[in-house]
């Protein structure tokens, strides 16, 4: 049977195309099952790696909510939550802006955008959203931490414990 015919009876027949469906559905059956197995093994790693990335940010936002909570300086804390709010706001505006000057160089002559433009600006973008998303979710701790009195308490014991190594007496709490 040569391919040119086979190909003509598969596109042209009732059971040409109901064979090509049927192949078709046995494909799409199989690269979903793939797709299921290496999502599943995806979905363990970034697990993983997100519960680690989770604990390297929330423990330092942890000992300065537990340096403030021990010390009881409220000023101290009313000038940490500014300070986090404005350098948000602040990178949200280095982010608008890059956005803004990329928009304005693809707008300009073929020739003024040059190869360096376009990398850095997005590279100002990306330093800017990380910055604007690590200021985000260091105002935002203390309302989505669902256990923060535990998280707290932890740290305070770690810090009050290093204070007590420091001076070599202990301190009352």
């Amino acid at each position: 049977m040569d391919i040119d015919l086979l190909t003509s009876w598969l596109k042209n027949t009732i059971p040409g195309i109901v064979i090509l469906g049927a192949i078709g559905s046995w494909v799409a059956v199989g690269v979903l099952w793939l797709l299921k197995i290496s999502l599943r093994a995806a979905s363990s790693i970034f697990e993983e790696r997100w519960r680690r990335r989770k604990s390297t940010l929330l423990h330092p936002i942890m000992v300065e909510l537990v340096h403030i909570y021990v010390e009881k300086d409220w000023v101290r804390a009313q000038t940490y939550l500014a300070y986090q709010i404005m350098t948000f706001f602040c990178a949200l505006f280095v982010m608008a802006t890059s956005v803004a000057a990329f928009v304005y160089a693809i707008g300009q002559q073929p020739g003024t955008f040059t190869q360096v433009t376009a990398p850095v600006l997005a590279g100002v973008f990306f330093l800017a959203l990380y910055s604007a998303a690590n200021h985000f979710f260091r105002i935002w701790v203390p309302y989505v931490v669902p256990n923060l009195g535990e998280e707290i308490e932890t740290a305070k014991q770690e810090v009050l414990a290093k204070r007590e190594a420091k001076s070599g007496q202990p301190s009352s709490s």
